[in-house]
This record gives structure tokens, sequence and C-alpha cells, in this order.
């Protein structure tokens, strides 16, 4: 019963369907001051290589601002807002990521999404700072409803 258990609770953490608790990073990311062109201001395909990137790293639970990232999660522009989870978010956006916080900081900027920040701060004045945190709690995701399924073909 303890394997069965241990296992749900993994499920539930990388699933989303759980809160997830434990050290990580925090990535803090905002427009540049008096920022006018879109050059300056963060977008949603620079938060989704962010998140990619944090995955990529060994993230085990990622969250945009409280809305916690799961593989039905949608990173879009909205108007004059990115949205997460079809949420609109407001600037400052802080990118939480439960996992090793040591492996984590210190591969996140060799990945791509990590050099494309680096980038945009030296180039454009954009934030991008990131601390470690020794214990951090990232919420559930909203339960979804399934609205239909059908078996495919080849398993009928």
């Amino acid at each position: 019963g303890r394997a069965v258990r241990s296992r749900l609770d993994r499920l539930g953490m990388v699933t989303g369907s759980v809160a997830a608790k434990g050290q990580g990073i925090q990535v803090v990311v905002d427009d540049a001051p008096n920022a006018t062109t879109d050059k300056q201001k963060v977008l949603d395909q620079d938060l989704q290589k962010l998140v990619n990137a944090l995955w990529q790293v060994g993230a085990e639970a990622v969250s945009v601002n409280g809305q916690r990232v799961t593989n039905l999660t949608a990173i879009r522009e909205g108007g004059s807002a990115i949205t997460v989870n079809f949420v609109s978010m407001n600037r400052p956006y802080t990118v939480s990521a439960i996992g090793n916080k040591n492996q984590m900081a210190a591969k996140l900027l060799d990945t791509e999404g990590g050099r494309t920040w680096l980038t945009l701060r030296a180039s454009f004045g954009l934030k991008f700072d990131v601390t470690s945190e020794d214990s951090m709690t990232l919420p559930a995701a909203h339960p979804f409803a399934l609205r239909y399924a059908r078996q495919p073909e080849r398993l009928r």
C-alpha cells in the first residue's frame, strides 16, 4: 500500500493535481524600465521559453504567478495581458520551480531559454533575477473536466 500511495503522490505532483512542496528556484522577470517597444516587454513566448527551460533542467513542478503549469497549460497573450491557464497575469512575473535548487540554478543559463533571457536582459533591459529557495509551495492546478473521449479505432 505504501508503494502505491507513494506512486500516487508522485503522479499527483507531476500532473499538478496536488500542491507541490520542496526546495527550488524562483525567477522574477519583468519589462525593461520605461518600456516602449515589444522587444523591451515580456512576451508570452519569452515566458514559454523560460518555463520549458525549467522543465529541461529538472523542475518537478512549475507555476507562473501562482498558476500551476501542467501539460494542459496555455501561456498566451490575451489582448494586452499574458494569460496562463486563461487567467490574466500582472507583471512582474514570478516563475517558481520545485526541484534540486542547486542543479536548476546552475544549469538554467546553459539552456536555450536561459540564454534567451540573458540576451533579453543585456540587449533590451528586461529584468531577470534568479533566487534559490529552501522551501516553497506551489498550488495544485485547477481541476479540469473531461468533456468527451472516444476509444481509438485500433483498440476497438
